[in-house]
């Protein structure tokens, strides 16, 4: 079998990552499962990457009410949220045109609307068998820790848990809690200082 291209698999690397920033743990997943772990040879990666490339296409034409609400079904107190902090129509205000601070408050807003129940510690995480439970979205019931530590792109090398842990003692939070316990504005701050500890160059 021809071994398959660095460079690919690093254009591949790079959509899942874009696919996490744009919202979507599940749409990342999907993604991810429809390209590394099926694609076996260089037609399909690329296939994978076509599919990709225009279903981002797609997203980045829709506005944030239709990506958030109507595509990925989530929890309209989002968009309120979003609306009332940057006085804007979420109806109106198009995927393509959120710059890099508000997507990261609806990142923000995702973890603690979608994701409130789930720990803040991946050592808080509930398993059976060694795999991480289901949880009553029907997604994996991943803590912040480790989400954050997904988009960040950290290495295990990398020490997550004692900034987060920081940061609660810092606001007054018991770092064993759960998301809810935070503010989406905490959160935020959780995954810039992950996004600056990781090996992402300027």
């Amino acid at each position: 079998m021809k071994k398959m291209g660095l460079w690919k698999k690093l254009i591949i690397a790079t959509v899942t990552i874009c696919a996490l920033f744009f919202g979507g743990v599940t749409l990342a997943q999907n993604l991810s499962e429809q390209s590394i772990m099926t694609a076996t040879n260089d037609q399909e990666i690329e296939e994978a990457i076509a599919r990709s490339q225009k279903e981002f296409e797609r997203i980045d034409k829709m506005s944030v009410r239709e990506y958030y609400v109507d595509y990925l079904d989530y929890d309209p107190r989002i968009v309120v949220d979003f609306e009332e902090k940057y006085k804007v129509d979420a109806s109106q205000t198009k995927m393509k045109d959120v710059d890099r601070e508000r997507n990261n408050y609806l990142m923000a807003l995702t973890s603690f609307y979608e994701n409130g129940n789930q720990p803040i510690l991946a050592k808080n995480e509930e398993k059976e068998d060694g795999q991480v439970i289901i949880g009553e979205s029907g997604e994996y019931a991943y803590s912040l820790e480790t989400l954050s530590s997904d988009v960040a792109a950290l290495s295990d090398a990398i020490d997550s848990e004692t900034p987060i842990i920081e940061i609660c003692v810092k606001y007054g939070v018991d770092p064993d809690g759960k998301v809810r316990d935070l503010s989406p504005e905490i959160i935020m701050e959780i995954d810039q200082k992950l996004f600056e500890i990781s090996d992402h160059p300027e």
